[in-house]
């Protein structure tokens, strides 16, 4: 049987719609899978990295880049997020062991410098009239408003007995006041549940 070529024509048109339809939907379908799959950016990453690793003029330790883009991620979080590699954590770890010296207030970074978030009790803070709430905006004279949070931590944990004068903005009073504290030692009790 002969089919005219208008119907012909009509079938290959159908055809041809219906394999660009189900190609585009196959396409979009994939696409969206690669959009909403957290981890479709680390063969990217693989390419530039292993980029580096062979062209780069100089050796490069990979662990050490590897680091460096994890700290991009969680820097681009928010400011008061730090990265820590592996050497650093074990130097925290050793610094917070059952005591650490300092003046006992936990800080937050803040407009300007830091702001105290708790005061430990029996602290030199404590004994010294500091309070939840008070900005630090500087250590011994030098402003702290564009140092990096640990660069102010690094600050507060000098040696026993080394005395700090703090520059303390409180709600309620009209202008900053020096605030004269020394570092101690800060027992630190675990909490247990």
């Amino acid at each position: 049987m002969h089919r005219p070529s208008s119907t012909r024509a009509a079938l290959v048109v159908s055809v041809l719609f219906l394999t660009g339809l189900g190609g585009g939907m196959l396409t979009g379908v994939a696409a969206i899978a690669r959009a909403q799959d957290p981890y479709s950016g680390l063969d990217r990453f693989a390419r530039v990295l292993t980029v580096i690793e062979r062209e780069y003029v100089d050796p490069v330790s990979a662990s050490a880049l590897v680091d460096a883009a994890i700290g991009g991620m969680v820097d681009a979080i928010d400011p008061q997020s730090r990265w820590l590699s592996a050497e650093e954590v074990t130097a925290l770890r050793d610094d917070t062991a059952g005591e650490r010296t300092g003046i006992g207030v936990d800080l937050k970074r803040a407009q300007g410098g830091v702001e105290i978030v708790r005061v430990l009790p029996g602290s030199p803070a404590e004994r010294d009239g500091l309070a939840v709430g008070d900005r630090i905006t500087a250590i011994d004279g030098e402003p702290i408003g564009g140092l990096a949070l640990e660069d102010v931590l690094a600050r507060f944990t000098r040696s026993r007995g080394v005395p700090a004068r703090l520059q303390v903005e409180r709600s309620g009073w009209d202008r900053p006041q020096e605030v004269s504290t020394t570092h101690d030692r800060i027992e630190i009790t675990a909490v247990e549940g």
